[in-house]
Protein backbone atom coordinates (compact mmCIF):
# COMPACT_ATOMS: atom_id res chain seq x y z
CA UNK A 1 0.00 0.00 0.00
CA UNK A 2 1.37 3.73 -0.57
CA UNK A 3 1.46 6.73 1.58
CA UNK A 4 -1.24 7.98 -0.44
CA UNK A 5 -3.69 5.37 0.41
CA UNK A 6 -3.34 5.46 4.17
CA UNK A 7 -3.50 9.25 3.67
CA UNK A 8 -7.19 9.12 2.49
CA UNK A 9 -8.41 5.95 4.83
CA UNK A 10 -7.13 8.40 7.60
CA UNK A 11 -8.53 11.50 6.77
CA UNK A 12 -11.20 11.71 8.73
CA UNK A 13 -8.65 11.41 11.90
CA UNK A 14 -7.62 14.12 13.87
CA UNK A 15 -3.70 15.02 13.24
CA UNK A 16 -2.66 13.72 16.55
CA UNK A 17 -3.90 10.54 17.63
CA UNK A 18 -3.85 9.18 21.48
CA UNK A 19 -3.44 5.42 21.97
CA UNK A 20 -6.63 4.30 22.11
CA UNK A 21 -6.85 6.12 18.77
CA UNK A 22 -4.39 3.75 17.06
CA UNK A 23 -5.08 0.64 18.84
CA UNK A 24 -8.64 1.11 16.79
CA UNK A 25 -6.91 2.36 13.70
CA UNK A 26 -4.23 -1.34 14.05
CA UNK A 27 -7.72 -2.92 15.29
CA UNK A 28 -5.07 -4.48 18.54
CA UNK A 29 -5.39 -3.93 21.90
CA UNK A 30 -4.01 -0.84 24.08
CA UNK A 31 -1.58 -2.93 25.31
CA UNK A 32 -0.27 -4.06 22.47
CA UNK A 33 -0.13 -0.75 20.83
CA UNK A 34 2.50 0.54 23.46
CA UNK A 35 4.74 -2.35 22.43
CA UNK A 36 5.73 -0.56 19.32
CA UNK A 37 5.48 2.87 21.08
CA UNK A 38 8.10 1.96 23.80
CA UNK A 39 10.63 -0.03 21.04
CA UNK A 40 10.17 3.35 18.88
CA UNK A 41 8.95 1.83 16.00
CA UNK A 42 5.88 4.35 16.65
CA UNK A 43 7.62 7.71 17.85
CA UNK A 44 5.24 9.23 20.25
CA UNK A 45 5.26 12.40 22.13
CA UNK A 46 4.62 12.57 26.16
CA UNK A 47 2.15 15.20 27.33
CA UNK A 48 1.71 15.36 30.79
CA UNK A 49 0.12 12.08 30.98
CA UNK A 50 -0.46 11.12 27.80
CA UNK A 51 1.11 9.85 24.69
CA UNK A 52 0.31 11.10 21.36
CA UNK A 53 0.55 9.81 18.38
CA UNK A 54 1.27 12.40 15.05
CA UNK A 55 -0.75 10.81 12.24
CA UNK A 56 2.22 11.41 9.54
CA UNK A 57 4.34 9.32 12.08
CA UNK A 58 1.58 6.41 11.74
CA UNK A 59 1.39 7.15 8.28
CA UNK A 60 4.90 6.23 8.10
CA UNK A 61 4.67 3.06 10.13
CA UNK A 62 1.79 1.73 8.53
CA UNK A 63 3.77 2.37 4.89
CA UNK A 64 6.58 0.27 6.08
CA UNK A 65 5.36 -3.17 5.62
CA UNK A 66 8.21 -4.55 8.07
CA UNK A 67 6.80 -2.79 10.79
CA UNK A 68 3.63 -3.71 10.06
CA UNK A 69 4.46 -7.63 9.87
CA UNK A 70 6.33 -7.37 13.04
CA UNK A 71 3.66 -6.29 14.59
CA UNK A 72 1.11 -8.98 13.26
CA UNK A 73 3.73 -11.78 14.74
CA UNK A 74 3.30 -10.34 18.03
CA UNK A 75 0.07 -10.40 18.09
Amino acid sequence: MSIRYYRSVLKDEPDVLTVPDVSRILRIGKNKTYEPIHTRQISALKLGKRLLVPKTVLIEFLDNEKNYLNLSEKI
